[in-house]
């Protein structure tokens, strides 16, 4: 069977994601009359998505759709299209529904090529952010829509975030005026369950708490002032709870507890933990601080939030930037925990840039505007020319640190400084036996190509993260996070370009 490419060059068969192999011949036939869906190894929902999605009755008839199972991988599939017979075979149902999904990219009308296909994922989670905190013109049709695209596009999960847009009950008060009913948050939940897409919930369990912090009644749990963030020049602390103070963990999982209610069939619970900047403020926890450091204090209420999470039969996610910038904390870590690391600028492998949380490192070597200026790729001068101007002379070796490279100098790659392996963390953080799921962005900082989000990064930084995770071979899957406020329509690139580049 030829490769899903050279046929790709020889006719106009534009599929996405594109199989793995596909040998199509010229022949077509024609689905209606005559034909039915018998029985198989399927289930009968995926036997009535069939006939729902190609006007085929489930009868027994001469010409014939049939069901098989098979020794395949998770979700993929065997497709056989001929005159009289159309064989689909899979190891479950996700496979069964990948195949229709092909299927309908490749009919015309009602008319199929005939041939055979052969097809798998590359990673087996794959999925997409929607933010309804961040899309604040989201409503529920928007978010079932781009459901609906995704698992178009054979992905198959969904990390819900809602912030203050939840139907909050117990804690009313820090629920939008534009918050999603009971009765929506049902209908969206339940709309990713009927279309086989995962969803994950994302409730912030220590910073970017805003919406919650405003509000007098949390006063208590508020963490003091940092210089980080300000308004109008002066420090405000309305972004995170203290750590240390036990009414914050009883908030939080109040919170969690009714956002589990209403996703009763999610395995995993993200719980955000991520710009957690103010830690070591107020009295409490500059005393735990002093003891165990910055990582203690995070991990008083981090611990604690992925320990429930999984006495309720819950896999906690959190991002990774506060244990990047402190790994001392991965040993002393919830070992229930998966880490969501995210990288919204690495583009290439290897890459110039280094993402190093925790030290004051501006991403490139000042040595790239001297002795490596005649090896600078041209793609890469508009950023290194900034970031290499604020590094202000000083050398990766000198600006990351002892402490910094101390843990991750073996995982940069033989090319450091000069170029780094692209994602290094991903090794680092399984070393230490934790899971790691992959995040770049479809839309991830306020920065423009043409006035639109650029593209032109965030496309290449969906690709090399995908690629990285399947060189790898062991990181369960990527999803691809998308923020600020754009109309919901602006996610559609970032979502098929997920589709595409973690399954080819």
């Amino acid at each position: 069977m030829p490769d899903a490419w050279e046929v790709f060059e020889t006719r106009a068969i534009n599929l996405v994601p594109m199989p793995k192999e596909i040998d199509l011949t010229e022949d077509t036939v024609r689905l209606g009359d005559g034909w039915g869906i018998a029985a198989g190894g399927e289930s009968p929902s995926v036997r009535d998505l069939y006939s729902k999605s190609l006007s085929v009755p489930v009868q027994d008839r001469p010409r014939k759709i049939i069901f098989s199972r098979a020794d395949v991988p998770p979700e993929g599939y065997e497709l056989e299209i001929c005159k009289e017979r159309i064989e689909v075979r899979a190891s479950d149902d996700r496979g069964y529904v990948n195949a229709l999904r092909t299927m309908k990219q490749l009919a015309n009308g009602d008319e199929l090529p005939t041939g055979r296909v052969r097809d798998r994922p590359s990673l087996s989670l794959r999925g997409f952010h929607v933010n309804f905190d961040s899309y604040v013109q989201m409503k529920a049709d928007d978010a079932k829509n781009l459901i609906k695209a995704a698992a178009n596009m054979k992905l198959n999960a969904i990390l819900l975030e809602y912030g203050p847009r939840f139907p909050f009950r117990k804690h009313s008060a820090i629920r939008s005026p534009s918050a999603l009913t009971v009765e929506e948050v049902r209908e969206v939940v339940g709309f990713a369950a009927e279309n086989h897409v995962e969803v994950i919930p994302l409730q912030q369990s220590i910073g970017h708490l805003r919406y919650l912090l405003a509000h007098d009644d949390y006063e208590d749990i508020r963490e003091p002032p940092s210089d980080y963030y300000t308004v109008e020049g002066k420090p405000y602390a309305l972004d995170q709870v203290c750590p240390m103070n036990p009414r914050s963990f009883e908030v939080i999982t109040d919170l969690m507890a009714e956002v589990i209610e209403l996703h009763p069939g999610s395995k995993f619970f993200h719980i955000g933990a991520d710009e957690a900047r103010q830690l070591g403020m107020c009295a409490k926890c500059r005393a735990e601080e002093a003891k165990k450091g910055k990582a203690g204090v995070y991990l008083n209420l981090v611990n604690r939030v992925c320990e429930w999470l999984h006495e309720r039969g819950r896999t906690p996610i959190l991002w990774d930037d506060i244990l990047c910038a402190h790994p001392e904390a991965l040993k002393d870590l919830n070992r229930n925990a998966w880490l969501m690391y995210w990288d919204y600028w690495t583009v290439s492998d290897p890459s110039p840039r280094v993402v190093a949380r925790g030290t004051r490192s501006a991403g490139y070597d000042r040595r790239w505007l001297g002795e490596w200026l005649d090896e600078l790729p041209a793609r890469w001068l508009p950023s290194i020319l900034e970031g290499a101007r604020r590094a202000g002379g000083r050398s990766f070796e000198e600006e990351l640190g002892p402490k910094y490279l101390s843990y991750f100098k073996r995982y940069l790659g033989g090319g450091f400084p000069k170029y780094l392996r692209a994602f290094p963390y991903i090794e680092f953080y399984q070393d230490n036996g934790f899971q790691v799921i992959a995040a770049p962005t479809a839309i991830g900082d306020g920065e423009l190509w043409h006035g639109l989000p650029n593209f032109a990064r965030f496309v290449p930084n969906i690709r090399a993260f995908a690629r990285r995770c399947i060189e790898n071979g062991k990181v369960p899957g990527l999803i691809t996070t998308a923020w600020y406020n754009y109309p919901p329509e602006i996610l559609y690139l970032g979502l098929v370009a997920t589709a595409k580049f973690t399954w080819e």
